[in-house]
């Protein structure tokens, strides 16, 4: 019981860049020597575990972390790879029957990818206010006013990562 519980909240829980497993199945399948077992992993995963308007989840921001919401300000854009579907990782790669069969599930049309990696370069380059982030971000891991210190300081550690007793 325990199991099934820690493997559902795993099922759910974003990874690193906002995905969840079932995205990472699909991403994997393709390109990959085995497809169309992949494919009917990724469908088995969806059956059993992404039922009902769970087909329709997406990527989450990779923005959105304990990080800059612990700066108090929202990156202007939402993440790299924000909005997208296991839908439109099939369309990209011009799977008809996987888009299909995931349209017959309820899988929706509506569905907007609004990532960074989705937008036109013009648009993905840096802004005056995101370098603002970066070095806000910078302050404050480093600890320090940027402007009094505006180079990093190395400390040499003669005892090493472990000191002797």
């Amino acid at each position: 019981e325990q199991l099934v519980e820690k493997s559902q909240h795993t099922l759910y829980t974003p990874g690193p860049v906002g995905d969840l497993p079932m995205h990472m199945v699909f991403l994997l399948a393709y390109g990959h020597a085995n497809t169309p077992k992949m494919l009917q992993l990724g469908k088995k995963l969806i059956e059993e575990y992404y039922t009902g308007d769970d087909i329709n989840m997406h990527y989450t921001s990779d923005l959105d972390t304990p990080v800059f919401k612990h700066l108090d300000f929202r990156p202007e854009d939402s993440g790299k790879y924000t909005g997208e579907t296991v839908l439109h990782i099939a369309i990209v790669n011009k799977d008809l029957e996987t888009a299909q069969w995931l349209l017959d599930r309820n899988a929706s049309l509506e569905s907007r990818a609004t990532g960074a990696f989705f937008r036109p370069t013009v648009i993905r380059r840096r802004s005056k206010r995101a370098r603002g982030v970066m070095k806000k971000l910078q302050k404050w891991v480093q600890n320090r006013d940027l402007k009094s210190e505006p180079f990093m300081k190395e400390r040499l550690n003669l005892e090493g990562a472990f000191p002797a007793p």
